[in-house]
């Protein structure tokens, strides 16, 4: 598998970064990214999913896997929804059209909907734009290639040093200015979370050593389970301060109390070297 042509799409974001180094350091040299971004590298591949020009520009560079990182939830949600439709159908064309491409589509639990507990095969019952794109992204994916192609995994929330978005991006935000907090929920909410250094090794992991003979659905679930009230407790108690909190009296969707992840740790098992606490002692100090 090393000396396979891998591509990033959408290569440049939070996992699409981490999954760089990964591979670096895994002595992968045939990877390259794509996104919109322009970048001098001889491995990288400017242009959008949703332009059909980028379409035989890929199914042309023969790749052996790509790993689609694109579709992640934006504001506003138009281009997310456009992502997870058009670009996934213009994705299918370039697997289609290369032969012995493999791909590994990037989804999320959040497929699962509200519910007391969910595995692989649990019934899909997705509840807000974000998880309705990506349930309709796998959907036209399991339909229109053949299931020994594609790989799909479900993410739980990641989390990073170069997040600029999500709930620790907001909680240091908040931390560092007026100290307050709003929410569209009752604050039970529940996350789990794995960190994305930690993501990208068990992709890797298994691009190495399970790829050729697996397909179908995969889980990865992080060490942590927090409600968002639990997880702003934590960062108070570690950061000694207090926050003034905006709750919603609506309950939240696309809460899963529990997932399991024993799919792919029957394959082999994973220790993440991160958690939430010791992630929340590097962050900055507040005066």
């Amino acid at each position: 598998m090393k000396d396979s042509k891998i591509l990033l799409l959408g290569g440049t974001g939070l996992l699409g970064q981490s999954l760089q180094t990964e591979f670096k350091n895994s002595a992968f040299k045939n990877v390259y990214t794509c996104s919109r971004e322009a970048l001098e590298s001889a491995q990288h591949i400017q242009g959008d999913l949703l332009d059909v020009a980028l379409v035989q520009q890929l199914i042309d560079f023969k790749f052996d896997l790509i790993i689609n990182l694109t579709g992640q939830i934006t504001k506003p949600i138009e281009n997310c929804l456009l992502l997870n439709s058009v670009g996934i159908e213009h994705l299918i064309q370039i697997v289609q059209q290369s032969p012995n491409c493999k791909l590994m589509q990037i989804s999320t639990v959040g497929v699962y909907g509200t519910c007391s507990f969910a595995d692989e095969n649990s019934k899909l019952n997705p509840e807000t734009p974000y998880s309705v794109a990506k349930c309709k992204a796998e959907k036209l994916l399991k339909n229109q290639l053949a299931s020994a192609n594609v790989v799909i995994f479900r993410l739980s929330n990641l989390y990073g040093e170069a997040q600029l978005k999500g709930i620790f991006a907001y909680l240091n935000r908040a931390a560092s200015t007026d100290r307050v907090l709003d929410f569209n929920n009752d604050g039970s909410l529940v996350r789990f979370f794995i960190h994305v250094n930690d993501c990208a090794a068990v992709l890797v992991a298994f691009i190495q050593n399970h790829l050729q003979k697996e397909s179908g659905v995969y889980n990865i679930i992080g060490p942590d389970k927090y409600s968002v009230l639990e997880l702003i407790q934590l960062f108070e108690e570690i950061k000694n301060l207090k926050f003034k909190i905006n709750l919603d009296i609506a309950p939240p969707y696309d809460n899963a109390l529990n997932l399991s992840d024993t799919k792919i740790r029957s394959l082999f098992d994973y220790s993440p070297k991160m958690n939430i606490k010791s992630y929340f002692n590097t962050m900055n100090s507040y005066d």
